[in-house]
Order: C-alpha cells, then structure tokens, then sequence
C-alpha cells in the first residue's frame, strides 16, 4: 500500500505540500528536513489510494518539527494501522472511506495527537484532498478504470436495486452526521478543558497569593509586637531614672544653684549614656542577624548548586546506564505502555523513559494537563472517594462521595466534599 499512499500537510487549513509516503518515510528518518516548516507543529493527512486513483482511506494527524527542521524523533503513529481499521467516514467518488481522526480513533491513546477535518458539504480540507488526489501531481499510476455503468435505452430498474441504493446512501449520510456530531462534540470538550485548566490556575493563584498575604501578615505582628516591647522596655528604663534624678534634684535644690547645675548636668549625661548603650546595643543585634543571614543565603544557595549538580549526574547516570538496552528495544519496534489512572494507556518514548521513572506522578500529571499536586490529591481521592471537610472532632467527614474519573475535572476543595460540607459551607 506504501506506493498508492500520500502524506498532504496543511498551513493554516490550506494545502501547502504533498509528497509520497515514501518520501515522508525519509523525513521520518531525519534524511530530508523542511528547514520552511522549522519550529513549528503541523496538520497533516495520510490518504491510501486505490487502483482506480480514488481516495480509499484518511488519517489527520499532527507532526512537530524542531529548530533545524527535522521531524520530532518520538513520533510513533501506526498511520497505516489506523487506515486500515478505523470507522467509515464520507464517500469521496468511490464509496464510504475509512476515516481516522481525533473524533474517530481506534487507539484510544493515539487520539491526541489527531485532529478534526471540517465536516460538511462546504468542507475545505475534503474538498482540497479530493482536488489534489485527481490532479494526480505525485504521479501514481492508475491499474484500473472507475467503475461506469451505463443505462441502456429501455432498461428498467427494479424497486429493489433503488431501496438497497436509497438504504446505502442513507446510512452512509448518518455516520456522516454521527462523525460530525463527534466533531462538534470533541471541539466543545476541548473548550471546556481550557476553561477548566484556567480557572483551575487562577484559582490556585488566588490561593497563593492569599498565603502569601496571610505569612506576610503575620511576619509584621511578630516584628511589630517585638519592636513594641522594645519601645516599652526602653520607656520604663527612662521613666525610672527621670524618677530618680527628679528626687535627687528636689533633696538638693537647698545646696545652691552651682549643685543644682551640676545635677542637672551629670542627669543629661548619664540619659544620653544610657540612650547611646541601648542604641549601640540594637544596631549590634541588627548587625549580628544581617551576617547571619548572608551566611545562611550563601549555604543554601552553594546547596541548591549542589543538588542542580546530583540530580543531573543521577540523570546522566540513568540515561547512559540503560541507553543501549533502550535503543536496541526501539530499534525492535517494541512500544513500552503503561497503563495510569486518569489517563490510561500511556505510550512511553525511548527518550522519556528516565524522566518517568525519575518520577511517574509529575510526568503522568503533564500529560494529563494538570500540576503534580493536584494529580496527587485526585490520585488520592480516586482511591478513597470521601469527603475530606474536617469535622467536628477534628478528623475528616469520610462520608462516600461521586468519583471524579479525570484529574482535569477535579477541583480540590470542591470535588473532594460531600453536600454537607460543599462550597457554600467552606465560605
């Protein structure tokens, strides 16, 4: 089938470039790059033809290309398998097709990287394959004539022949209207995914930032509590000796003004001595904290150099210590899937195996497009599906709750609550 098949990519919903499978199959192998497509994530189609040159099969799936323009290395998507086995889709000028898209997949974990074609009688993408597949510009050659058949003078047709025609032609315009009702479905949920993963993120800013408020809050009590009692000590100590000396000035008032100057003098004196020592006393305290403080920023951040350092060694160490073995099993066509809750069947890249047992949880959390904490705490509640609102003895409710299937649909707070304790009573 590799020489009656077709890869056609798209630009902004408007055929740019078609090329044989052959050809694509290089660019796979990183022997011809598209410098024009460099950095950047395409829509394409891979279109199987029969002997007639008509369009026999469809798949629309996506390719990602890097700097240099060559095609992304961790791209593995059976194009031919999905031709083969997926649902039927349009008729294009030889009957129903088989059709493959994000909508329509029979690899539940090869559905991401599909996308949608428009669908409907006005459908540009349709239009424009059927267009370039019979300009026939990539030059395949045609083994048999379409099927004619002509309608002789006097020939009657049989009330059967038109009911099975009339039965075929409806049945193909209801998966047609089931495949773009599947369309239309996907683009929604695609929408409400976004809508969700924002609110989820501001919400989580919200949070943020209202623990950040609440430490700084209660960082300027302690300081300010502090420095009260510093005041207010510092007062007493003054207040006392004013005391003093005032008695000490009443008793010698009698011993003439030179005393009473003398007094006076020794009673500045010794306030501004005692004023000086407390001062020099709090400027040394401050002082002593700030080299402190330098001294604990250098150790952290000489640590924080030197965990950067292990971990990139563990990595290296992780990556050559099994790259051979890993190597020799993709070269044998060998996928390495594993099967994780709230995303199933997850097809694992060569290159991405250290990063997923460096840590499963993070790099299954990516995937499903949510943050490690959040992937944890549904992790959690997809075990045990009660309400975690702390009750009156201070341990959670555990009353049974709905399980949320997808971590994308579980709001913390919210999804984790039973109606006892939802959102009105958390305010």
């Amino acid at each position: 089938m590799e020489d009656r098949a077709a890869v056609l990519i798209f630009e902004q919903d408007k055929l740019s470039r078609e090329m044989r499978y052959s050809e694509f199959e290089a660019i796979l192998d990183n022997y011809a790059p598209m410098p024009e497509l460099a950095g950047t994530k395409v829509k394409a189609v891979y279109v199987q033809i029969d002997d007639a040159l008509k369009v026999k099969a469809l798949v629309f799936f996506t390719i990602s290309f890097d700097a240099e323009g060559f095609a992304d290395h961790r791209w593995n998507i059976p194009l031919q398998q999905l031709a083969e086995n997926s649902a039927r889709g349009p008729d294009m000028g030889s009957g129903a097709i088989r059709l493959a898209c994000r909508s329509q997949c029979c690899i539940e974990w090869h559905q991401p990287n599909l996308w949608d074609p428009e669908m409907g009688s006005k459908s540009t993408h349709f239009h424009a394959i059927r267009d370039a597949i019979n300009d026939n510009r990539l030059g395949f050659v045609a083994e048999q004539e379409p099927d004619d058949i002509p309608i002789l003078e006097g020939q009657a047709v049989t009330s059967g022949v038109t009911q099975a025609i009339n039965t075929e032609a409806l049945e193909l315009l209801k998966k047609e209207h089931h495949l773009r009702l599947s369309a239309m479905l996907e683009s929604h949920e695609q929408a409400l995914q976004k809508l969700k993963s924002k609110f989820q993120s501001n919400l989580k800013d919200a949070r943020s930032d209202r623990e950040q408020l609440e430490q700084q809050l209660q960082q300027e009590q302690a300081k300010n509590e502090e420095l009260k009692q510093t005041i207010d000590g510092q007062a007493g100590k003054i207040q006392g000796l004013r005391e003093y000396f005032e008695n000490k000035l009443a008793t010698a008032v009698s011993s003439g003004e030179e005393s009473l100057e003398d007094l006076r003098k020794a009673y500045e004196a010794e306030i501004d001595a005692r004023v000086n020592a407390s001062t020099a006393s709090l400027k040394e305290e401050v002082q002593l904290k700030e080299v402190s403080l330098m001294y604990k920023e250098t150790q952290c951040s000489g640590l924080e150099e030197e965990l950067k350092r292990l971990q990139q060694e563990k990595q290296e160490l992780l990556a050559n210590s099994g790259n051979q073995l890993l190597e020799r099993l993709h070269k044998a066509s060998i996928s390495f899937v594993s099967f994780q809750p709230g995303y199933g069947h997850l097809t694992l890249p060569v290159d991405d195996i250290p990063l997923f047992m460096e840590d499963s949880e993070a790099y299954v959390a990516e995937k499903c497009g949510v943050d490690k904490h959040l992937y944890r705490s549904w992790l959690h509640h997809y075990g045990n599906p009660s309400c975690q609102a702390i009750a009156d003895g201070g341990l959670p409710c555990g009353r049974r709750i709905p399980r949320v299937e997808r971590p994308a649909d579980y709001l913390m707070g919210e999804s984790d609550r039973c109606e006892s304790h939802g959102r009105q009573g958390q305010d």
